[in-house]
């Protein structure tokens, strides 16, 4: 539609898309999580869903809530952790998959963001781990993804976030990293005000 309700333009395919988990094993071997094999919606209201997607090795619980871009993601793994293995999102900054843009990276604040300024769309992307989740390793995979790990003992607790900039609340790379940014320190000062 005009404003942008029901449009998806993003392209995922082999990539991390936004907030795709994946693991390192202390064999330095990339396992991506994979496609859910069950899914259940836990909590449904006009302003809060709640849902759960059981994976292969790893349960995660999602919770959207109205007037924000980000969705709040808790990993439990249901399978025992290798010694050195890492865990965390990626988000797919491929070009071959269109996802070239501005980008920012910031391990220390927790966080990795995307603006795909060749897109006549303007699609964005950006996810935050909890500060709980940190230090944080940044990486790349082959797909052209880049992920923020930790080790994989550690229940994983992140945000993936996403909007359009035809919506106009973000029409530029620095309003949206601006806004990412923001909601990273707010976590930091604060990381109970944030959780639902």
């Amino acid at each position: 539609t005009p404003d942008g309700r029901c449009f998806d333009s993003y392209t995922v395919g082999p990539g991390r898309g936004c907030g795709g988990i994946t693991r390192i094993g202390p064999d330095g071997v990339w396992r991506p999580g994979g496609n859910w094999k069950s899914q259940r919606v836990i909590e449904k209201s006009p302003d809060r869903a709640v849902f759960e997607l059981v994976y292969e090795t790893y349960v995660l619980r999602g919770t959207v809530t109205a007037d924000t871009p980000f969705v709040r993601f808790e990993a439990t793994s249901t399978v025992a952790a290798e010694k050195g293995a890492l865990w965390g999102p990626g988000l797919d900054v491929a070009p071959a998959r269109g996802h070239e843009g501005a980008r920012e990276i910031d391990a220390a604040a927790g966080y990795a963001a995307l603006f795909e300024t060749k897109k006549p769309t303007g699609s964005m992307t950006a996810i935050v781990l909890d500060p709980s989740c940190r230090p944080v390793t940044v990486a790349y995979d082959k797909t052209g993804s880049v992920s923020l790990l930790v080790a994989a003992d550690r229940k994983l607790v992140f945000y993936a976030g996403a909007a359009w900039a035809g919506a106009g609340v973000f029409p530029t790379p620095e309003k949206w990293f601006s806004h990412v940014k923001k909601f990273a320190q707010e976590m930091n000062r604060n990381p109970k005000h944030l959780k639902p």
